[in-house]
């Protein structure tokens, strides 16, 4: 059997919260890319891969609901699961979020548990195995 890594690619443009997201869930044993703005998190996303995107939709340029748009319209990367980390918890972005099928949105400030416990239960521990 053949541990199995889950990469998560966070796209956030504050470093610190990248940092702190990484930090938490490389402990818990997830292999975590990042990346502050959409372009980057696209080349990323295709050249990396993911099995998970934490978005922040408050984004300079291009925000994210324009980013989960366009994921979803990629037939390569349509159905990958999204968790929203904002500070934007307007009704709209509510709204947009079931638009965009989010698996869960977590409002900012947030406790680092409540984002460990929620990428846990969208794709489950990092490191489970897996027959060859």
């Amino acid at each position: 059997m053949i541990p199995l890594v889950k990469r998560i690619l966070i796209l956030d443009a504050d470093p610190d919260t990248c940092n702190l997201l990484k930090t938490a869930l490389t402990r818990d044993g997830y292999a975590v890319d990042y990346a502050y703005h959409g372009d980057e998190a696209w080349r990323t996303l295709h050249t990396k891969g993911a099995d998970l995107l934490l978005l922040d939709v408050g984004l300079p340029g291009a925000n994210g609901w324009e980013f989960a748009r366009r994921l979803r319209e990629d037939a390569r990367v349509a159905g990958l699961p999204i968790i929203v980390v904002t500070a934007h918890t307007g009704l709209l972005s509510r709204a947009a979020s079931r638009v965009y099928h989010v698996a869960d949105f977590i409002p900012k400030p947030f406790a680092t548990a409540t984002v460990r416990a929620a990428v846990k239960t969208v794709i489950g521990p990092s490191g489970a195995t897996k027959r060859v």
